[in-house]
């Protein structure tokens, strides 16, 4: 009986609890308090938000300047000399680029019998296992770590990163 009557008062707490969060949202929806913190509106689609200015603006703007774009039409353009009196200038060449290594370095294995490293590649869509100081076209390779290997191509040393 004792537990019945325990349960009893929980439950009537609960419900009373629950009733004055339902009624305090309804009052706090339907009320008319000027000094409400943020007012939320409705229009179309949109929820607009309206927040109250707590400082006037106090900055001006100085409006003591000139037109910048005023400038560039007042100036002339400057006078270009005949073209006899130029000296001819032989454009330079320009250096050559060396196209960057487009191989992938997709990890190495161990050979057991010789002892050394033998990284797998992939070249041109090809997968090709090359040990050190080998050559692939114009890539030699010079060096094979765990997460990268070091190799040679056109005469550029570079490291490709294992590809993950």
């Amino acid at each position: 009986m004792k537990n019945k009557k325990a349960l009893l008062y929980v439950l009537g707490f609960l419900v009373v609890c629950i009733w004055g969060i339902i009624i305090m949202r309804v009052y706090a929806a339907v009320g008319d308090e000027a000094g409400g913190a943020v007012v939320m509106t409705k229009q179309g689609d949109t929820v607009k938000t309206h927040i109250p200015v707590l400082q006037p603006d106090t900055f001006q703007l100085l409006l003591n300047y000139g037109d910048p774009f005023d400038a560039v039409a007042v100036k002339e353009a400057p006078v270009v000399a005949a073209a006899g009196n130029l000296p001819v200038v032989k454009p330079m060449a320009s250096p050559q680029v060396v196209q960057p290594v487009t191989a992938k370095y997709l990890g190495f294995i161990w050979n057991a019998e010789n002892k050394k490293k033998i990284a797998i590649m992939n070249q041109d869509g090809k997968e090709v296992m090359v040990q050190e100081g080998e050559t692939i076209g114009q890539l030699q390779l010079l060096g094979i770590a765990s997460d990268s290997v070091k190799v040679k191509y056109k005469g550029k040393t570079s490291f490709i990163r294992i590809n993950k």
